[in-house]
């Protein structure tokens, strides 16, 4: 069966364009909770008069809806869900998987769709879902083999790609407060490091590769491009689907890119950066489409609006949780009596060396699992936890979730409220939340970064050791596996806050410390004894990050 073309619209202008050229489906936002908050979007009364006349072409159209929430916004999420229900909405695509469950229950018949900001690399846990975009980092072969399980998937075949895998940017957040995750990016990416475009990507373009692309839907990328981009990518990916490619239709194609083109990690390219730019050139097509593709009829009734409650959770075990990556850390990490759980990287080799210290201390041991796993790997680490047998897990991919008794989820899953809690169980929050925010959960079961590192990007990019931007930040890069972790320029350091977050009934602190160990935990432990320190002199250099101002 041919795939589904899949083209965005930012405004009203760009849909009308991408349905006379020839688009099976449409995806656009609504003026809230959508990845592209700059696009142009689409009210609620616009949307209904959008989506009636794709209908009327036999276009569908899914509304994206794949942005964090936070608590105060649940009952408005839920209600933008069903105005986009009741405007005849096909689908809609989200990050927060944790919701899945409700909106089908609500509403059965509308299709949910997991964002490829949900960055899913492995679909056998995942429930109430009716399609996965998968991330852009995968290759053929991975493509391949997650297509056999059966679940309609959805690629992206041409347009912008991300440094960072999807849904694990903080960059853009803690250097500008703009976030990504909110649909805000400022792309940091596309600025100099070490005097280069180190992480200024082409541009994806698959269209060579069309003919081998057995998935549900072929996604083009540029809800923020213009009509001239949407009209020529719409004409040629038609043309190729229908009729077939050839190397014209890529020179067309070029003309439309102020980029260099790429197919990524599809096909395991190894260069996908470029610090040159193309000029514009206007493109004649002979090529003509013709839509004759049956309306699509949606009749509903309004569905009664039913939110679960959420219900009240104190913290499980009030204390330290430090995470350390040398034997010394460990040792020093076990001479405090608040710590009460060391993790540790699942990969070093002095891994069962770790957990006898910890065994001597009567300290909790949890093993680290990686970032980015496929599922033979998930697999093998499943292997190798039975085989140290930790007390415990953290893990920081979906691929892991049910899959272990005792397990902490890692902020890279961006637990943003308290629903995605009760999903994945105790978990250290997102850092983009503030302290307001923090308090207002209802299950305070969960880890709060109060002093360390913090990742704000994962790329399966090469990198140096090191890189430094424009204004003279240096941001260290360590390897992990095949994908590099940059770590944000300054240390998180809350300090005196830690009183707050303990008096608003968050006790459960976590840190992640690469040196000092000893000093810091030192330091924390005097702040909660009550012991007057200068915190000011202490915390130079580092950062509160979102606690005090947040994001919007």
């Amino acid at each position: 069966m041919k795939p589904e073309l899949l083209i965005p619209a930012g405004n009203a202008t760009n849909l009308q364009a991408a349905v006379e050229n020839g688009a099976d489906a449409i995806y656009l936002g609504m003026n809230k909770f959508n990845a592209r908050a700059k696009a142009g979007n689409f009210s609620f009364e616009e949307l209904k008069k959008a989506i009636e006349y794709c209908h009327k072409n036999g276009v569908k159209v899914y509304v994206t809806l794949n942005t964090l929430i936070k608590n105060n916004e649940i009952e408005e999420f839920f209600q933008t869900i069903e105005q986009a229900y009741i405007s005849g909405a096909d689908a809609i695509i989200i990050q927060e998987l944790s919701f899945a469950s409700q909106i089908k229950k609500t509403f059965p018949d509308l299709e949910v769709h997991a964002s490829t900001q949900a960055r899913i690399h492995n679909l056998k846990e995942l429930k109430n879902v009716d399609r996965v975009i998968l991330p852009r980092e995968l290759n053929k072969k991975e493509i391949e083999e997650i297509s056999k399980i059966g679940m309609p998937i959805e690629i992206f075949v041409q347009g912008a790609l991300c440094f960072c895998v999807s849904g694990l940017c903080l960059m853009s957040s803690f250097i500008g407060g703009r976030s990504g995750n909110r649909g805000m990016c400022a792309q940091p990416c596309r600025k100099k490091y070490n005097d280069e475009y180190l992480m200024s990507m082409k541009d994806l373009s698959l269209i060579s590769k069309i003919k081998e692309l057995n998935v549900a839907s072929l996604k083009v990328e540029g809800r923020l491009r213009n009509k001239k981009y949407v009209e020529t990518v719409t004409k040629l990916y038609r043309k190729a689907l229908d009729e077939g490619f050839n190397e014209k239709d890529l020179a067309c194609l070029k003309g439309v890119f102020n980029r260099e083109l790429t197919e990524g990690f599809y096909s395991n390219c190894e260069k996908k950066t470029s610090p040159h730019n193309l000029k514009f050139e206007d493109i004649d097509f002979n090529y003509k489409y013709v839509n004759n593709k049956q309306e699509i009829k949606v009749e509903r009734e309004r569905k009664k609006l039913v939110i679960t409650k959420i219900k009240e959770k104190i913290a499980s075990e009030p204390g330290f949780y430090v995470k350390v990556n040398t034997l010394k850390g460990v040792r020093e990490g076990c001479e405090f009596s608040r710590v009460k759980t060391i993790f540790y990287y699942a990969d070093n080799k002095d891994v069962l060396e770790a957990k006898q210290i910890c065994k001597d201390n009567n300290k909790k041991f949890y093993l680290t699992l990686p970032t980015i796993v496929n599922d033979k790997e998930i697999e093998d680490y499943i292997k190798k936890v039975k085989e140290i047998n930790p007390d415990g897990v953290l893990i920081n991919s979906f691929g892991f979730k049910n899959k272990f008794d005792n397990c902490i989820t890692d902020y890279g899953m961006n637990v943003f409220n308290d629903y995605d809690l009760n999903f994945y169980g105790k978990s250290i929050i997102s850092p983009e939340l503030n302290f307001d925010e923090l308090t207002h959960f209802k299950n305070k079961d969960f880890l709060v970064l109060v002093h360390g590192n913090i990742t704000v990007m994962t790329t399966k990019n090469k990198l140096p050791g090191m890189i430094k931007d424009d204004k003279g930040y240096k941001f260290i890069v360590e390897k992990e596996k095949d994908y590099y972790k940059i770590l944000n320029s300054k240390q998180i350091a809350l300090l005196d806050e830690v009183l707050e977050l303990k008096k608003s009934g968050i006790t459960q602190f976590y840190f992640d410390l690469t040196s000092n160990v000893k000093k810091w935990l030192d330091i924390y432990s005097r702040i909660l004894e009550g012991e007057k320190i200068n915190t000011k002199k202490i915390g130079k250099g580092h950062t509160k990050g979102h606690y005090e101002r947040g994001i919007n």
